[in-house]
């Protein structure tokens, strides 16, 4: 025995039919005429068939050692030590995910076993609490494969029965010398110090060049060296870890599958509410019921519409969210964000202790585009409807009804739904489809509909549904781009739409900017586009033409610089940083720009602005002419001859009013 006092006896478990696993006492189990059976064992693996006391229990097992094994002993010498030969390590072999754990394992690896399941098959197999988590940071913080160390506890424990694991919450024989291992054995406060504890024992000793058992290898083969006085410690190991292994299924092997993540409530800004995925696997297979799922709000457009703006929202973080499984669903409860506007949520399925699923078993959850709602919104939707048709609503968007009445002065006209037209054709005037005046107040549970003939309509176009009020709640427009797709039919996708302000509160831009856009710029009835031209130059096809049964594609949020000046010091573009050899002829082209108010008197308008030849860098082009308030902008690149429009833009602007 070493003096470091780490060494660990080794003992063979006894079996009678109708009785517990017992284990034996001994110092000297290394005869090699000694069969070792399945399930190796340990005085210290005794399993207490209660109520016995531990002392009585201890008392049979010594007779039963002093009757039954002596005789196997009688051929070593008296007073001489049985000489124990032990295979040297030769090699380290690299750990696979899901292979065969040997002797040759490198056993300082990543296990690629989730936290739940070592819960699950504790529990199955052990009276022992959930520890997954305990193994997982364990394996995180030192480097040592949870899967072994869980064959490790269960080897020298029996599964959590024995009386070091009962007593002393050791689950790996720590110091449990052969001279009398429940004496000299460590005692934790807890299971999962136990196994904090070891395992930095053994990446300290074990596994690293300046540890005192370092033998140049990774392995349980060198590990069983130093630590167990059984040369066969390594195998009983391997068992108890490929058991872990092959015991509980995997996700991937119960085909487990989620579905994108719907919203069955509306989504006010600051209050909970409920979002429902659902989930399919291989018949007969189950849900976990110990993972945990996080959600993540990232804002795309967080004051729609809005005069002013709030705060900048915190940087997106996942954060656990409360769930309920049923059959075949999820239920979630949010947080949701504190800004009203138009947000991407993102689900993952985490393990039982908050932290990404394994790689290789790790099903996802589409992201979900989802409207937050302001207090006393009403909420204004379109989806597409027969051949011809589409279907405008509108409704509260809390479950209290809001008003829509609008003040009486002055001759004001009240409260409607309109459903607009803006054709992606500048010689095409913007059509208003259909009007529904609005009388009382709109409730959440019964929405009020209104079908929108598109005969009028020239598509390709954007129709924008509006609530025409000057006193009611705020409400903002919902947008959908038509199409005829390429067998005559129509096809509906709903872009996404961007707010100047996005970009302002979030403090960057994106890296690829946009061909064309449109940006504030504080001059009364002006707004201005920006125009790239190098971008601009390689732009030689239309719009992708709409095949039929389209997957919904949302736009790109566009990329809004800031820092736009009215007054540029001369009407020449504004060069770039690192100008181009060449400069890219533009010459042929025009900015469209077509704008509607979101509330109130529609004004639908209209302003063409030819782009000069030769420009390179970013184009800055005035264009003025438009009513004060915010506005719904669409801009494109249109050719001088007409055809159809290129680099389509749409967002939210406030266009300036005269000073009050």
């Amino acid at each position: 025995m070493r003096s470091d006092g780490c060494r660990r006896s080794s003992a063979i478990p006894l079996r009678w039919p109708g009785s517990a696993r017992w284990g034996i006492i001994t110092g000297l189990m290394n005869a090699p005429d000694l069969a070792r059976p399945p399930r190796a064992g340990r005085l210290h693996r005794l399993r207490l068939p209660a109520p016995r006391p531990v002392l009585a229990a201890l008392a049979v097992v010594a007779v039963v050692a002093s009757s039954s094994i002596a005789p196997a002993f009688a051929k070593a010498p008296p007073g001489r030590p049985v000489a124990v030969v032990k295979p040297q390590p030769t090699r380290t072999v690299p750990y696979r995910i899901g292979a065969e754990v040997t002797v040759d394992t490198d056993i300082a690896s990543t296990s690629g076993v989730a936290a739940w399941a070592i819960d699950q098959y504790l529990k199955e197999n052990t009276p022992l609490p959930a520890l997954g988590d305990a193994f997982l940071r364990a394996e995180r913080d030192y480097g040592v494969n949870a899967l072994v160390l869980v064959g490790i506890a269960m080897h020298e424990s029996s599964y959590g029965t024995s009386p070091i694991a009962v007593l002393k919450k050791n689950l790996f024989g720590y110091n449990a010398l052969d001279r009398d291992p429940m004496k000299y054995a460590a005692t934790f406060a807890s299971y999962a110090e136990g196994v904090d504890f070891v395992a930095r024992y053994l990446r300290d000793e074990y596994l690293v060049p300046t540890g005192r058992f370092w033998t140049g290898y990774t392995t349980l083969r060198s590990v069983n060296l130093a630590y167990a006085t059984d040369p066969g410690w390594q195998d009983g190991v391997v068992m108890h870890a490929n058991r872990m292994r092959t015991a509980v299924p995997t996700l991937l092997s119960r085909h487990v599958r989620f579905a994108l993540a719907l919203a069955t409530t509306s989504i006010q800004a600051g209050r909970p509410g409920t979002a429902t995925v659902r989930w399919s696997a291989a018949p007969g297979a189950t849900l976990p019921p110990l993972l945990q799922f996080a959600a993540r709000w990232t804002p795309l457009s967080i004051v729609e519409t809005a005069t002013s703006a709030p705060g900048a929202p915190a940087e997106p973080a996942w954060a656990a969210v409360p769930r309920k499984v049923a059959a075949r669903t999820v239920a979630l409860q949010l947080a949701a964000p504190p800004q009203p506007g138009l947000w991407r949520l993102d689900l993952d399925i985490r393990d039982v202790d908050g932290q990404p699923l394994p790689a290789l078993d790790h099903p996802t959850v589409g992201s979900a585009v989802v409207r937050v709602v302001g207090a006393g919104e009403a909420l204004l939707a379109v989806t597409g409807g027969s051949d011809g048709t589409l279907v405008a609503s509108i409704r509260a968007a809390g479950p209290r009804p809001v008003s829509a009445v609008a003040d009486a002065v002055a001759g004001k006209a009240g409260p409607a739904l309109e459903a607009w037209s803006i054709p992606l054709d500048a010689a095409q005037p913007a059509v208003r489809l259909a009007t529904q005046p609005i009388d009382g107040k709109i409730d959440a549970r019964t929405p009020l509909s209104m079908n929108v003939p598109l005969k009028a309509a020239h598509l390709p176009a954007i129709i924008v549904v509006r609530l025409a009020a000057t006193g009611v709640t705020r409400a903002v427009p919902a947008v959908v781009f038509v199409a005829r797709g390429t067998d005559g039919k129509l096809a509906v996708s709903h872009p996404i739409i961007s707010d100047p302000r996005t970009v302002e509160l979030l403090g960057h831009v994106g890296s690829d900017p946009a061909p064309v856009d449109v940006v504030e710029t504080g001059v009364p009835g002006m707004l201005g586009t920006r125009v790239a031209a190098d971008v601009v130059g390689g732009i030689a096809s239309p719009l992708p033409t709409i095949g039929p049964d389209p997957t919904p594609t949302p736009t790109p949020v566009p990329t809004l610089i800031g820092g736009f000046d009215p007054n540029p010091p001369s009407p020449t573009p504004t060069p770039s940083a690192t100008p181009e050899p060449t400069p890219i002829p533009m010459s042929g082209r025009y900015v469209v720009v077509r704008a509607i108010a979101a509330a109130g008197p529609a004004d639908p308008a209209t302003t063409r602005a030819e782009i000069p030849a030769s420009a390179s860098g970013t184009l800055q082009l005035p264009i003025d002419g438009f009513a004060p308030g915010v506005r719904l902008v669409v801009a494109w690149l249109e050719a001088a001859d007409g055809g159809s429009p290129t680099a389509l833009w749409l967002g939210w602007l406030d266009v300036a009013g005269p000073a009050s």
